[in-house]
């Protein structure tokens, strides 16, 4: 170690104010073999190219994770995952490997792993936003969409306001808010999705752009939004569906609405949602048969959807039934997947038929 100390001084010494840079390494060294010594040397001369021209580096932690990096841009995702992990012998709480093996470690689907990496990086720096984002992401793939959405507002909430915001972060928020009903908080996401460059070129800004702009109730703007997605994408279904039912709460005609929301289908239909909107047009237009039949495909496909849950006990008050109504109520409150506005709505539906009201909104 001396030697290499004082080899790394000599170095630094020679290069200064050259356009030369230097990486050394030595033996022993954790467990690489001595023969690792040339590659070694190789990863820190690239870690010192990354610092400029004149500049020494000795084979450390940080060389690890610029091997690392440069594997994993290759997708050499095993090879990045060794590099990381070689580094953390190093430095074992070092936050940049951890969060690097751990976004590797995703990549590469091993999530669990991943979600270890980062609840560590987590446990020293509980603000880091790459941790808490990636945290998010993950556990919202794995179906925890309310703790996923929490790690996601923290990243949100501590992002640097020097940095451009992810558009994955701003994306994956706004969805959920609507998802939730939160259109306001949607809204606001969506403004700083706006910001970013060629924002406007992007069919998912404006489809949600129009989604969170129709929940408030701003339906000639949602309808222009939706519009855009849809010419930006002509096969955005989901846009599509949408706009055939804002077309119809307009009072353009069924046949121009209907056209719509089936067309969508066409596209996807595995899509759940997509039926979910032809049933809420049908119904809209006091079809009930039809519309009875898209909420039944749309729960087929999937069966704790909320919004099909909801139509279903809607539909079945329409058709006077207080006992189908209570059934899909209650079944949309275990699944806990309706939300308390649209809960609150059937409640007072059923309470008003069972005092003999013979309509109800």
């Amino acid at each position: 170690r001396t030697q290499i100390a004082e080899i790394h001084k000599l170095l630094q010494e020679i290069l200064a104010n050259t356009d030369v840079a230097a990486g050394t390494a030595g033996w022993p060294h954790l467990d690489c073999p001595k023969k690792e010594i040339p590659s070694n040397c190789l990863k820190a001369l690239l870690h010192a190219s990354l610092l400029g021209s004149g500049h020494n580096v000795s084979f450390d932690q940080l060389s690890c994770n610029v091997s690392g990096d440069y594997f994993f841009e290759q997708g050499d995702y095993q090879t990045a995952i060794r590099e990381y992990r070689r580094g953390l012998k190093l430095a074992p709480d070092d936050v940049n490997l951890l969060n690097s093996l751990g976004a590797t470690l995703a990549r590469f689907s091993r999530e669990v792993q991943a979600i270890a990496c980062f609840r560590q990086v987590l446990a020293h720096e509980p603000d880091d936003h790459m941790a808490l984002a990636n945290l998010g992401y993950i556990l919202l793939n794995r179906g925890k969409s309310r703790e996923g959405m929490q790690f996601l507002e923290r990243a949100y909430a501590v992002f640097p306001a020097d940095l451009p915001m992810p558009r994955e972060l701003l994306q994956s928020l706004a969805s959920l808010y609507i998802e939730k009903n939160s259109y306001d908080k949607a809204l606001l996401v969506l403004n700083k999705w706006q910001e970013l460059a060629k924002s406007e070129e992007s069919y998912l800004y404006h489809r949600l752009m129009g989604l969170a702009l129709a929940g408030t109730g701003k339906m000639d703007k949602a309808i222009h939004s939706l519009e855009l997605a849809v010419r930006l994408f002509p096969h955005d279904a989901l846009s599509m569906a949408e706009l055939g039912l804002l077309y119809l709460k307009r009072g353009e005609t069924a046949e121009l609405g209907l056209s719509f929301c089936r067309k969508a289908v066409e596209l996807a239909p595995h899509k759940a949602d997509l039926w979910c909107t032809l049933a809420k047009s049908l119904l809209f237009l006091e079809n009930l048969d039809e519309a009875l039949a898209a909420a039944q495909q749309c729960l087929k496909l999937q069966p704790r959807h909320a919004d099909g849950l909801h139509l279903m006990a809607l539909l079945a008050l329409k058709k006077k039934s207080t006992h189908d109504a209570q059934y899909w109520l209650n079944r949309a409150v275990k699944f806990h997947t309706m939300s308390a506005e649209n809960k609150k709505e059937i409640e007072k539906a059923l309470a008003m038929l069972s005092q003999g009201v013979s309509e109800v909104p």
